[in-house]
C-alpha cells in the first residue's frame, strides 16, 4: 500500500507529524518527514500550510545620518580564555561604525548613553532614536 493510501485510508484528517511517527514505527517507513509531507501535498491528501512571514522584515534606512542608532553586542573568546562583549553602534542610514568596546556582559551598563562619544565628537548634535535589544534595558519585558 502506498503512503498516500495509507494516509487516506487509515488515517484521515492527521497532521504529517503524528502521521510520520505512525508511518516509520507502524508500517516500518523510512522516508523523511519532509518527503512524506510533500508527497501527501503534491497528491492533495494534505494542505499546504499558509507561508509565515519573514523573520526580518527589509525597511528603508533612516533618511539622515544620526537619525538612528544601533547598537548590539557578541560574545567571543577574543583572547584565549577570556569572553568579552563586543559592543558596536553604528549609524542607521550610512554603516558608519562610531563606538565599539569591549564589556564583560552586554547590559545596561554598556549601553550607548554610558559609552558614547560626547556630542562635540560627533557630525551631528545629538542622536534622534537608539535601537538597542529589548532585554537589555530595565523595566522592559
Amino acid at each position: 500500500m502506498g503512503l498516500v493510501d495509507l494516509y487516506r485510508r487509515h488515517y484521515p484528517g492527521w497532521n504529517v507529524r503524528h502521521l510520520h511517527s505512525f508511518y516509520r514505527r507502524d508500517h516500518g517507513g523510512r522516508r523523511s518527514y519532509t518527503w512524506v509531507k510533500l508527497r501527501l501535498q503534491e497528491a492533495g491528501a494534505v494542505a499546504k500550510a499558509k507561508a509565515r512571514g519573514k523573520h526580518r522584515r527589509r525597511r528603508e534606512r533612516a533618511p539622515l545620518p544620526g537619525m538612528l542608532l544601533h547598537q548590539d553586542g557578541s560574545r567571543h573568546e577574543w583572547v584565549p580564555g577570556k569572553w568579552w562583549d563586543l559592543i558596536v553602534t553604528m549609524d542607521d542610514a550610512t554603516g558608519e561604525h562610531y563606538s565599539m568596546f569591549f564589556c564583560q556582559e552586554e547590559g545596561t551598563e554598556c549601553q550607548w548613553f554610558f559609552n558614547f562619544p560626547h556630542p562635540r565628537q560627533l557630525k551631528f548634535p545629538q542622536p534622534v532614536g537608539n535601537c538597542c535589544r529589548r532585554e537589555t534595558l530595565p523595566g522592559l519585558p
